[in-house]
C-alpha cells in the first residue's frame, strides 16, 4: 500500500521487480523527460526489467499519485512459475 506521493522506485534503482496496480494511480517521470504519464488499475509498471535484459536500472521515477495498492512480482518469483 502506498500513500499519496510515496515513492515506489527511483530512476537508476537496480531492483528487478514488476508491479501490477490493484487500485489507485501512479505517476511516472524522469529527470530528462519530465512527466511521462500515469498508470491506473490493472496496468503494470517496472516491466522493462522483464522484457529487455539490457535495462540494468530503472529509467523513470514512479510515485503514488493517489493511495495505491500493488502486487509486487520479482524476477526470481516469475522464474519459479
Amino acid at each position: 500500500m502506498l500513500k499519496k506521493n510515496q515513492i515506489l522506485y527511483k530512476e537508476e534503482d537496480e531492483e528487478k521487480t514488476l508491479y501490477v496496480i490493484l487500485y489507485g494511480r501512479v505517476g511516472l517521470c524522469s529527470r530528462r523527460g519530465g512527466a511521462l504519464g500515469k498508470a491506473i488499475l490493472g496496468w503494470t509498471v517496472g516491466e522493462e526489467c522483464y522484457v529487455d535484459r539490457n535495462f540494468l536500472c530503472r529509467i523513470e521515477n514512479c510515485y503514488a499519485d493517489a493511495e495505491t495498492a500493488l502486487i509486487e512480482i520479482t524476477i526470481d518469483k516469475m522464474k519459479e512459475l
